[in-house]
């Protein structure tokens, strides 16, 4: 009797630990939380989504669906409009091959486990469609690559319940992921995206998580690269919100809205171009300061990633040693960015710089030109390019021209009009060029120009002569160009007639009125009538036309379009051009001190997302029992032949 009642026992334990065994199992880290695993026939799956992808229909898995027949040419496609339920319940699809989502009604849901597991070192697309995960994780990222697109749609990821997370990341490889949407709430410890092993990079996502317990935004373990993302962490009383962790402590964080913020996020931008400030006048002579300049160029600014685009004044330095104040003219010179301390970083990978014109001149009276050019005579007519101030203020300009000083024209355009002004604006430097064709049988040509109210120059100017058989060009950098004088050489001015500089005009000489500027700054061409090209200097960037009316009469007024700058010199500060990525902030989240190391140890044990402490214990507690079992079984077979009764003996 006794030896059946030891048999009894023996197998009411061996009954036990089968029991805890199959548990340990079921808490164990795999795709199906069930055994023995079973696998779904993917061939029969595929053949059904394709039937039924443009209806209303359920797909409830028997296994794990290892998607396999996809290559990178031709990826498995899941598309379509049909409202389809993929139901894995304790399975999980397996992309195992290249695969693609596209159905804006398409929903993937799991419980207790991982929905899609990425582990084809190939390409997953998400482009349209949604994973619902309870108590578990929506993706685990093992190898491969998971690729959004904007244009195409967007993909959400939401996980609900216990210890839930949206993504998991769990390869030794840096994981780079962008455009993902995820949703995360529970209770517990709630992760939008959670990195066990390796680097983790992520741009242009959008994640919120919320729980009673400790919500993170991102956590990794090693180091944490943020680009352009919103992440908002909210917690529970007593738990912990941070929107980006790294144990390690290594984070880069650039233009993302972080909730609660992390000490170390940096805003970056990138130069796109400016406007160049207007001409400087001195008297010559002068010598050229700082302090006459302007100490800010207003300047196009691009946020790295959401491409948002705004003006900042940047501080600048001028290189003042390239102007030649010694002689009438104008000259160019070149400014370098300060970008040092400034409160945000900003790069220069195309190489913006500052310019502007210095003007330098004598007791010269109202408007004058700073040079000309002159074009081959053609049958009694002159081409000539006029280079000038722009008189910010006015609204008109005139001109007058004379063979000898005493019989006055003024000159019109082919409109009619004489406002020299109509349609035209300054140059990229802040000057005004324009090209006339005039008739004229000698060599000299007199002219003077006439500045409505409103601008410094209000009065009728100097008389100027004119060689109309000058060979010099005018430097294309004046034309907006960036080729051709570089700074510090001017360029040649007519000569202001020696015998007069009265200023007597005719009798509709402009009143005075106190000075005001015009912000004008872009660079555009007035002209009207038939357009035909005029040789000119082969450095020349601008083509110069002329207009001609039925009377004969001929007239332009054009300013150069500015050309695509091209500077010879990076204008970026020392230490400026180092990328974002570069950079070694050091951030801690607001937290415990203490609780990022028992938290990250605790991360360390855990192989599966989406294990729940009390997970954790029933696993140990298997483990104690079935090591219990075995010893006390051992211990009951080996005294089995000694336990013998008295009677026998």
């Amino acid at each position: 009797m006794r030896n059946k009642a030891q048999s009894r026992k023996v197998h009411i334990w061996a009954g036990i630990v089968i029991v805890l065994a199959v548990v340990l199992l079921n808490t164990s880290d795999c795709f199906a939380i069930v055994w023995p695993p079973v696998r779904e026939d993917e061939q029969e799956f595929l053949k059904w989504y394709e039937e039924h992808k443009n209806e209303d229909a359920q797909y409830v898995l028997s296994g794990d669906l290892q998607l396999t027949l996809g290559t990178e040419d031709q990826p498995i496609l899941l598309d379509g409009t049909g409202h389809i339920d993929i139901v894995c319940g304790r399975y999980a699809i397996v992309a195992a091959s290249p695969l693609v989502l596209d159905n804006e009604n398409l929903l993937i849901t799991e419980t207790g486990g991982i929905a899609l597991v990425v582990n084809s070192g190939g390409t997953v697309a998400l482009y349209n469609g949604k994973i619902s995960v309870s108590s578990g994780a929506g993706i685990m990222l093992s190898s491969g690559e998971i690729r959004t697109d904007p244009q195409k749609g967007e993909f959400q990821i939401e996980a609900t319940g216990e210890s839930c997370t949206g993504v998991y990341c769990s390869g030794g490889e840096t994981a780079e992921l962008s455009g993902l949407n995820i949703r995360s709430s529970g209770t517990g410890q709630v992760r939008g995206v959670f990195s066990f092993m390796g680097d983790i990079s992520l741009s242009d996502c959008d994640i919120t998580v919320s729980s009673t317990g400790d919500a993170y935004g991102i956590y990794g373990n090693r180091e944490v690269s943020v680009s352009n993302c919103t992440i908002e962490a909210i917690a529970g009383e007593g738990g912990n919100a941070v929107s980006v962790y790294s144990q390690l402590d290594q984070m880069t964080i650039i233009n993302s809205s972080l909730t609660p913020p992390v000490e170390g996020a940096m805003t970056v931008y990138q130069m796109i171009n400016n406007d160049n400030p207007k001409p400087v006048t001195v008297q010559v002579g002068t010598e050229l300061t700082q302090e006459m300049l302007p100490d800010t160029v207003l300047t196009l600014l691009e946020l790295k990633g959401t491409k948002e685009l705004i003006d900042v004044a940047l501080p600048v330095r001028w290189e003042v040693s390239q102007a030649d104040t010694d002689a009438f003219g104008v000259t160019q010179i070149t400014g370098t960015y300060l970008l040092q301390n400034l409160p945000y970083t900003v790069h220069n990978p195309e190489n913006v710089t500052p310019r502007m014109a210095v003007i330098s001149k004598n007791e010269e009276k109202g408007m004058f030109p700073v040079s000309y050019q002159v074009n081959d005579k053609d049958t009694g007519r002159y081409g000539i390019l006029f280079l000038m101030p722009y008189p910010y203020g006015a609204d008109t300009l005139e001109m007058e021209y004379s063979l000898d000083k005493e019989n006055w024209s003024l000159y019109r355009l082919s409109d009619s009009s004489s406002n020299l002004l109509n349609g035209g604006v300054p140059t990229e430097l802040g000057l005004l060029s324009f090209y006339i064709e005039i008739p004229c049988e000698q060599d000299e040509l007199y002219v003077r120009f006439l500045t409505g109210p409103g601008s410094s120059y209000e009065e009728l100017g100097d008389m100027w002569l004119l060689d109309l058989t000058s060979t010099q060009t005018i430097p294309p950098v004046w034309s907006g160009s960036s080729e051709g004088d570089r700074g510090g050489a001017g360029v040649k001015p007519p000569d202001r007639d020696p015998d007069t500089g009265t200023g007597e005009g005719p009798d509709n000489n402009p009143s005075q009125n106190p000075d005001t500027e015009d912000d004008n700054k872009n660079s555009q061409k007035h002209s009207q009538g038939e357009e035909t090209d005029h040789p000119t200097d082969t450095a020349t960037v601008s083509a110069q036309k002329k207009i001609r009316t039925s009377s004969g009469q001929a007239g332009i007024q054009e300013s150069f379009p500015p050309e695509p700058a091209v500077t010879a010199e990076v204008m970026e500060p020392g230490g400026q051009e180092e990328k974002a990525a570069d950079s070694e902030p050091l951030v801690k989240p607001s937290q415990n001190p203490g609780e990022a190391a028992s938290q990250a140890g605790h991360e360390k044990k855990q192989s599966q997302p989406g294990i729940s402490p009390w997970k954790v214990t029933v696993v140990i507690l298997c483990c104690v029992l079935i090591v219990s079992a075995v010893v006390y079984l051992g211990l009951k077979l080996m005294r089995k032949e000694a336990d013998v009764p008295r009677d026998q003996k």
